[in-house]
């Protein structure tokens, strides 16, 4: 994955920034597409005090302890056992059929 930096990034903040104002204030002009313009100016020159280092972003998997995947396994575990095999595996589910009496009746509307 390409890092990004928040210098970048207030970078292409302020890009945006002035085409968007520019089309505004082609098609209408007034205060907002100025205020647009002076917002992408902040942000560039917010960008050459920022940071160039790249922005990490720590996934859930990284960040986990030995000791947390263990009790998220242990606790899947225990469901599992005590849920599925105990309970929906036990179930009626397919013993207690109920005949419903439903028929097909093509006649039942007209053809558009």
């Amino acid at each position: 994955m390409p890092s990004i930096s928040q210098r970048l990034i207030l970078r292409a903040i302020a890009a945006i920034s002035w085409l968007i104002s520019i089309a505004w204030f082609i098609s209408e002009p007034g205060f907002g597409p100025l205020l647009a313009f002076l917002t992408g100016t902040a942000a560039l020159i917010g960008s050459f005090a920022a940071s160039d280092a790249p922005i990490s972003i720590p996934t859930f998997e990284k960040t986990k302890s030995d000791r947390e995947k263990r009790n998220r396994l242990a606790m899947l575990k225990l469901v599992k056992d005590s849920w599925v095999k105990d309970v929906l595996e036990k179930s009626l589910h397919g013993a207690a059929l109920i005949a419903l009496g439903l028929e097909e009746r093509k006649d039942a509307f007209e053809s558009p």
